[in-house]
């Protein structure tokens, strides 16, 4: 069900100076403008917490001359959190999220609205984030380790020529994201791979992870590092495919920006000089993620066409799960068993279009998704933990749970305007 929680609204020069989940802003038009949409889950089972992604074309009659305003949206005469999207990456919000609940088969009516006179100055509770911490202060050993000083949060940066592994320059190694159910980070070095935080706790926590005298590979309150990456390109990473053989980006240049908001937040990493057979290709990926999801939406794009590109997860040599037909918009390749840190249930999952896979392989390291791929590609990918759920995670209840995912992307919640 909706999660209540509350927020603060401050109206600038209206009378109403704070309003909280359950209040309803009184509308006139004196007060704001509003307008309503008819949001829909196709699917015969319910969704909660499902992801209602409103285009801005539809809001236009809404803004006027207010492009991405801050808009106050209600679901049952109650409010409820909402976020600008950026979902084409040329820095204009085009789409307003909203999480919501649905009923099998049903639709709910959403109003949004817009101050005529005053500014929405909303404040929503944080459930996403992406985060780095950068030393400052510290000394350098005799093996360039550092200690001492502090780790302060960047929202943006460039990786330092001098950085080496272990050297212990940024907390947990490089960047991280998060939802309220699980987090991820990227060894931001040569090595470039996603690593996967369990947590036993629905709350954002990479900002005490890393910290000096601390050991995320170890079970804590909040959860640990669960997977064990070695040479594999770790969950979801992206390699050229040539002669059949992945071969792995191996960037000259690498630059970071990262982006937090209370629904989604993002990391886009941009990686230069990558020596692909002849080729010399820059990679850029965002990886993003929203509140009460499992899944890492990921980006790619190329500055020259790849015509295929590898996608993978560790390989543990345990069970393969996989759904590979036409009939189905969206396919997936997984893996579960005791193939986590702690040596218990971890399940790991790729989610990509039919209608771009070429094949699927493995190596010694890796399971492998080959996708068409020219300058662009986008796919999910994703984990569960058995120590984050409250009875231990089966290999049946992470297939069902593969089954629904794999179901709701095939069918989003639709959207219209109501007369």
């Amino acid at each position: 069900m909706m999660n209540n929680i509350g927020y603060s609204l401050i109206l600038t020069g209206l009378c109403l100076s704070q309003l909280t989940l359950g209040d309803t802003l009184q509308t006139s038009d004196r007060v704001a403008r509003s307008l309503w949409l008819e949001a829909h889950n196709p699917l015969p089972s319910e969704r909660n917490n499902a992801a209602t992604l409103i285009p801005l074309s539809l809001l236009k009659p809404l803004l006027g001359d207010k492009p991405n305003a801050p808009l106050l949206t209600e679901i049952n005469h109650q409010a409820v959190a909402n976020q600008w999207l950026d979902t084409d990456h040329n820095g204009k919000p085009d789409t307003l999220l909203v999480i919501a609940d649905y009923r099998a088969n049903a639709s709910i009516r959403i109003q949004i609205s817009l101050p005529l006179h005053g500014q929405l100055a909303l404040q929503y509770p944080q459930l996403t984030q992406a985060e780095m911490g950068l030393r400052l202060g510290g000394t350098a050993n005799a093996e360039g380790v550092y200690s001492g000083g502090n780790y302060y949060p960047v929202q943006q940066m460039t990786l330092p020529p001098a950085h080496k592994i272990g050297d212990k320059l940024f907390k947990y190694e490089g960047f991280g994201w998060e939802s309220d159910r699980i987090a991820y980070r990227f060894y931001f070095d040569q090595r470039g791979l996603v690593d996967i935080f369990g947590k036993r706790i629905p709350e954002l926590v990479l900002g005490r992870v890393g910290l000096d005298k601390g050991d995320y590979h170890t079970l804590s309150d909040w959860g640990m590092d669960v997977l064990k990456v070695g040479p594999s390109l770790g969950l979801g990473g992206v390699a050229g495919w040539r002669n059949g053989e992945a071969q792995h980006p191996a960037p000259a240049t690498q630059q970071v920006h990262l982006k937090s908001g209370p629904l989604a937040s993002s990391a886009h990493l941009t990686q230069a000089g990558w020596k692909l057979g002849k080729d010399t290709v820059a990679l850029t990926r965002n990886f993003s993620i929203q509140a009460h999801s499992y899944l890492t939406h990921t980006q790619v794009n190329s500055s020259k066409p790849l015509k295929q590109v590898a996608i993978g997860i560790v390989k543990h040599n345990v069970s393969k799960l996989e759904y590979l037909k036409a009939d189905s918009e969206w396919n997936y390749l997984a893996t579960f068993g005791q193939q986590s840190l702690g040596n218990d249930g971890l399940g790991m999952m790729l989610f990509f279009r039919h209608n771009d896979l070429q094949q699927t392989s493995s190596d010694e390291f890796n399971e492998l998704v080959i996708l068409k791929m020219d300058k662009s590609q986008d796919y999910y990918f994703g984990a569960r933990w058995e120590g984050e759920a409250p009875t231990a995670l089966t290999a049946t209840a992470f297939s069902a749970f593969l089954e629904q995912t794999r179901a709701e992307l095939n069918n989003p919640i639709t959207i219209s305007p109501l007369q």
